[in-house]
This record gives structure tokens, sequence and C-alpha cells, in this order.
């Protein structure tokens, strides 16, 4: 539980490390500064647990790769809430790392902002049949996300931003996704999946990949 000022310097530097379950709480601002990587909170192999930001959470690599939370491990729900800001190169990244493939399902409530890629990985885990067999992601954006969007390539997600904001495109996985859109112009980028997108007020666009096969169903799209 961080209410203070936390700052962690290092070629690879780590501001937060847990191997296991836990919950981690910031109120106060982190900052995290790396040459070759940098990393503000990792989860480790994660069965559970939750991160809760309402100060700062800032990470930066001058010559590596920056990530504000990583994860990895089994396909438990991650709870993320931001009501505060979080900056990072990729913001939230989950690292495949079981077998079968699979990584956490991220529960994310954002009303802050985020200021980076959200890369979701597997998703739940593919025991039998392909995707699409289990609840995905699930996020919820009230706020302002900055960056791409990666939904899992397994699971059934959720992206919901009406009335909100969010650059950077969101990638659909492979599963049934259900995209709400904002109203400030936002670019969906097609999957190997299902998915059922509504617009929002600003001017939209899907991209789609002719190299894979999907289903789409687009609602109030208006074009950009």
């Amino acid at each position: 539980n961080n209410t203070g000022l936390f700052q962690v310097s290092a070629a690879n530097a780590t501001g937060v490390w847990s191997g296991y379950p836990g919950q981690f709480l910031n109120s106060g601002t982190l900052t995290v500064t790396g040459t070759t990587s940098a990393v503000g909170i990792a989860m480790g192999y994660f069965e559970g647990g939750s991160v809760t930001n309402s100060g700062t959470i800032t990470v930066t690599a001058s010559s590596g790769t920056a990530y504000g939370i990583t994860v990895g491990g089994l396909d438990e729900v991650l709870n993320i809430t931001n009501t505060g800001t979080i900056t990072a190169q990729h913001a939230i990244y989950e690292a495949n790392s079981s077998s079968p493939a699979q990584t956490p399902v991220l529960h994310l409530a954002n009303s802050g902002a985020i200021n980076g890629d959200i890369v979701l990985g597997q998703g739940p885990g593919i025991w039998t049949g392909g995707p699409g067999q289990s609840a995905g992601a699930q996020i919820h954006n009230t706020g302002e996300i900055n960056g791409a969007i990666h939904l899992d390539a397994n699971g059934n997600d959720l992206y919901d931003g009406r009335g909100r904001t969010q650059t950077g495109g969101i990638y659909l996985g492979g599963g049934t996704d259900t995209v709400y859109l904002g109203d400030d112009g936002e670019i969906v980028h097609a999957g190997s999946g299902s998915a059922v997108v509504t617009g929002g007020a600003g001017g939209d666009a899907y991209v789609f990949d002719p190299s894979v096969a999907s289903n789409l169903e687009i609602t109030n799209l208006s074009p950009a």
C-alpha cells in the first residue's frame, strides 16, 4: 500500500514484485525508471488478486520496454481499478506463461487516465474446442485510454467505452467480442473470431483483415 512517494531507478528496474496472489493499492506516486527495461508492478505467476490505483504510476525505459502492470499465470480474474493515472509504453501487459496457453482474465474499471497499450495475451485456456468457450476480459472505460487495446485471443471479451475516449485502436481477438465505442471517433481492427460493434457519436472506422475469417455485426457506426 503506497500512499507517498516511491521511486526506483536501475538498468532493469522493478517497482513492486509479487510472486503469488495479492492486493496492491497506490494512492501516492510510483515512479520507475530503467534503461533496458522497467516494470511498475509485476504480479508474477498470478492466481487471483487486484490492483487499485488512485494515484500516479509512471514507468519509463530509456532504451528498452516499459510496463506499468505485468502479469502471467492461470486464467483467474485480475481486477484492476484505476481512478488515477497509469503511464507506460505498455500500461497493462499479460504474458503467456502456462500450459495450455492462458493468461489472467482482466476486469478493468477505468475512470481515470491510462496512457499506454493494453495487451491481454491468450485469456482463458482452451481445454476442448476452440476460442470462444469462456468469458474473457471486461473493460469498462468511463475515463480515457490513450493506447491500443489488444483483446485476448481466446475469450469472449467486452469493451464498453460509451461516452468516453480511446485512441490507438481496438484489436479484436478470437472469441465472440462485444464492443461499445465512445464519442471521439475510434478504430476497430478485425480479429479471427466474431464481434458485435456498436459505434458512438464520433467518426468511427473498422479495419478488415483479408487474411483472417471473421463474423461481424456493426450497429450505428458513423464513418470517419
